[in-house]
């Protein structure tokens, strides 16, 4: 597996590095975009392997651009990835008081991308930080933890478990889709267990994890479920107490009211931002 290996063992070659440092700083325009997407696929011809590079200031992160669109677009598009919605977390964090931790809940933290941009973001201004990374998924777990160990991070804390809509503890199964890793999802359809290739997981509420790790308050949630989003946000308000709400939420939208949209606008939230994916909110109270 990729992951047995030390971080630097899959460094791209010298002129694969310098293509894809040009695809970085391709403009946001009809023609940088797709000068980019030229760059990363001349970087990434015949590489079938991971890719051990760099991000934001110093961070260290293996890459798997092939199966995975967010690592893909990290790869050869930093500029780009979900941009608006990190500069508005670099703007908070920045503000934020130096002497109580930024608390940062990534539900659904994939491979760790905005679990280490926060993190890298805390060392940049000198602020305290504490981050729950929650992913169930054991392949984009163990990516996540390699990166993690990589960097040398002891601000993250990875859950293993994903997020139920109840008070109890259960158990799911993930559908895992071939092409983007992105994609994983509870599978809500059929009872748990009954196609033993699925990866089978621990499902808990949100709030005993918040309660477990000493949380009363969030900065900040960014929660990226697939799909589950509304199911979880609403046994999450109906046990919480407002105070543990999140001051900020980032929720992929896709643009439209979603359920999980409409929950937050009627529990107090107002939309900040929206890009194509996500929207940024904000509780109003």
């Amino acid at each position: 597996m990729a992951n047995n290996q030390p971080y630097g063992f899959y460094k791209l070659p010298g002129w694969r590095l310098a293509v894809r440092n040009l695809a970085c700083r391709t403009t946001d325009n009809r023609l940088g975009r797709m000068a980019n997407s030229l760059l990363r696929k001349i970087a990434l011809f015949y590489w079938d392997s991971p890719v051990d590079i760099a991000i934001y200031d110093s961070q260290k992160a293996r890459l798997h651009p092939k199966d995975n669109i967010c690592e893909k677009r990290m790869f050869g598009g930093s500029q780009y990835w979900d941009i608006t919605e990190r500069n508005f977390l670099d703007t908070v964090i920045a503000k934020s008081d130096k002497d109580t931790p930024f608390i940062f809940i990534d539900a659904g933290a994939n491979v760790g991308l905005y679990s280490i941009f926060m993190d890298d973001r805390a060392q940049h201004y000198d602020k305290k930080i504490k981050i729950l990374a929650i992913e169930p998924d054991p392949t984009n777990r163990a990516r996540l933890e390699f990166n993690i160990l990589s960097s040398n991070i002891d601000t993250i804390t990875v859950i293993p478990d994903a997020i139920g809509d109840g008070t109890g503890t259960g158990t799911g199964q993930l559908l895992q889709p071939d092409d983007n890793r992105g994609q994983v999802r509870l599978n809500q359809e059929a009872k748990p267990n009954t196609d033993s290739s699925l990866p089978v997981v621990t499902i808990r509420p949100l709030v005993k994890m918040l309660k477990e790790h000493d949380i009363d308050s969030i900065n900040a949630l960014k929660i990226d479920i697939e799909g589950y989003e509304e199911v979880a946000l609403k046994a999450f308000f109906a046990e919480a107490p407002t105070a543990l709400w999140p001051k900020l939420l980032i929720m992929e939208t896709w643009g439209e009211g979603t359920p999980a949209l409409e929950l937050c606008l009627k529990k107090g939230y107002g939309i900040t931002q929206e890009t194509r994916l996500n929207a940024i909110l904000e509780y109003q109270g």
